[in-house]
């Protein structure tokens, strides 16, 4: 998605709103469609970053971008998230990401939790990064016990939070 700013919890993409599916047989796989400009049907790319489909112009110009957001800061070679090869994302979701990676030194699966700021549930008014400290702080005081994951580590990119798990 793009952001609307550093930091903004507005973000927008193109692609349909109602899901149109068709199924991918060479691939195997459910395709989401959408409809471009010349009214024919083309894949709705649901990718982890920007995309403008072919024919589509964005809302807002670079200038307009340049002046009204700022570009996120570059995140440290030296930053945990740069420790590990992101494989795939195993959920999407607004509220942050589930991701498959391996860990660059040791070759280990991973498991990577990410939680958005500014994003929170109607029913008890907690953010999605709260619900993933919980998460985490569980796992924590469960870190020896045979029955759930261990907590790798921890950390945030910018305002993002993400938590680290074994994958099993």
């Amino acid at each position: 998605d793009f952001q609307c700013g550093e930091y903004s919890p507005i973000h927008y993409r193109y692609g349909a709103f109602k899901a149109i599916k068709n199924y991918n047989f060479s691939e195997n796989k459910i395709v989401y469609m959408m409809k471009n400009s010349r009214g024919e049907l083309v894949e709705d790319l649901r990718l982890s970053y920007p995309y403008l489909p072919e024919g589509v112009k964005d809302l807002f110009t670079d200038m307009e971008k340049n002046k009204l957001f700022k570009p996120s800061p570059e995140i440290p070679e030296n930053h945990p998230l740069n420790h590990y090869n992101i494989e795939c994302i195993l959920k999407k979701s607004n509220r942050g990401n589930v991701y498959r990676a391996i860990e660059k030194s040791s070759n280990q699966k991973v498991i990577i939790k990410h939680a958005r700021p500014y994003v929170y549930s109607w029913n008890d008014g907690f953010s999605a990064i709260d619900e993933l400290k919980s998460e985490a702080a569980n796992l924590k005081v469960f870190q020896d016990k045979s029955y759930t994951t261990d907590l790798i580590e921890e950390f945030y990119v910018n305002e993002d939070y993400f938590v680290v798990q074994k994958f099993i």
